[in-house]
């Protein structure tokens, strides 16, 4: 079921382009993304000079090293895991430079945050101490449904022709998310009662932390575009 689902996206995308009116000032631009939505592709088509319509595809992950910005301690490395193949489809409205979309927003797999731990390192789970090699990482992952809506704010206008640079600023609506969690260490260790009494304590309490933010995904992308049409130029196209 879900292979059948992932093979529709790119049909999804082709149909919709497909079905958009040949008008006689339609533009279409190709362009780059990276960002939350993963390393990826977008084609857009311009149907007048206020309305677009977007297709995307995050054609890589990659992870994000979240270290410092988490202030860890030296001997140990957190690392955020932006997943690949999420698929973006939408229209945008513009105002002036600026844009407002929204759209849906599908993805195959989880974004996922890894903590690995030092020689030595100490570490608190679900109120008891472990110490590495005991337990080595901790990997939390989002839990949500595939398909989410999105909406966002846009800076850069799709052009016409030449090139341009866009910035893209929303949130995906993950509806009923959840949070998994898991660990690696010393076999006798994770796989005890005790421990896997602790990893779910730990787990409900971040969930409980992090209360309603789990039901939301960052939209973050800056990217490059490039518009091969001939027809006139858009009001503040370029940025």
């Amino acid at each position: 079921m879900k292979q059948r689902a992932t093979l529709s996206i790119p049909f999804l995308i082709a149909t919709s382009m497909a079905l958009v009116p040949r008008a006689a000032n339609a533009q279409v631009t190709i362009g780059g993304r990276a960002g939350t939505l993963g390393l990826g592709a977008e084609l857009v088509v311009i149907t007048n000079e206020v309305v677009s319509l977007r297709a995307g595809a995050g054609l890589a992950g990659f992870d994000a090293d979240v270290t410092s910005l988490f202030g860890l301690e030296d001997n140990r490395q957190g690392s955020l895991a932006v997943p690949k193949s999420m698929y973006t489809l939408g229209l945008d409205f513009a105002v002036g430079n600026f844009r407002i979309g929204g759209g849906v927003l599908y993805k195959e797999r989880n974004p996922v945050y890894a903590l690995d731990l030092g020689d030595g390192a100490r570490i608190d789970i679900g109120g008891n101490t472990y110490t590495q090699p005991e337990v080595t990482s901790l990997t939390t992952t989002l839990v949500s449904r595939e398909w989410a809506p999105y909406a966002l704010v846009g800076l850069g206008q799709p052009v016409a022709r030449g090139l341009g640079l866009f910035l893209d600023l929303g949130v995906a609506f993950l509806g009923d998310s959840d949070l998994a969690m898991s660990a690696t260490g010393q076999g006798r260790v994770v796989a005890s009662r005790r421990f896997r009494r602790d990893l779910d304590t730990e787990r409900q309490n971040v969930r409980s932390d992090a209360g309603d933010l789990v039901k939301y995904w960052p939209i973050l992308s800056l990217g490059v575009q490039f518009g091969f049409g001939e027809g006139k130029r858009r009001r503040g196209e370029r940025w």
